[in-house]
């Protein structure tokens, strides 16, 4: 099911797991389908606690979801990016969804706006 390859997603993990000290990883999923949906994909990883911190009403505006994490769990981050793409693919499985990622650093913050398989944006930011 999830068995494709995508570059994207191999230098998006290479990418964190170069990163020296991390003390934590917050994702920031928006999502233009049912709650239900979004949420069964999380909990198919048992160790994921999430909040919802807006409902989806279907229409323009996304819902959202925040999963704290200590650690970048790789599989979950990789089923997570699969779907996103495949969404702009046109492929199964597929959910209509935007991923950020913020890794909190000792001294900084780096975000990850990943937009779809042709990249993302990263910006870094001063802890304050």
């Amino acid at each position: 099911m999830l068995n494709q390859s995508w570059p994207t997603i191999d230098f998006i993990t290479r990418l964190l797991l170069s990163f020296k000290s991390v003390l934590s990883l917050t994702y920031k999923i928006l999502f233009w389908e049912k709650d239900s949906v979004v949420q069964r994909l999380i909990e198919s990883n048992e160790q994921k606690i999430f909040e919802i911190g807006t409902s989806y009403k279907n229409g323009e505006a996304p819902g959202v979801i925040f999963i704290d994490d200590g650690t970048l769990d790789e599989t979950f981050l990789s089923t997570l990016l699969i779907y996103h793409f495949n969404y702009e693919m046109a492929k199964d499985p597929a959910l209509n969804l935007r991923v950020q990622i913020c890794v909190n650093h000792e001294n900084y913050i780096t975000l990850l706006d990943i937009y779809d398989d042709r990249g993302f944006d990263i910006y870094y930011l001063e802890s304050c």
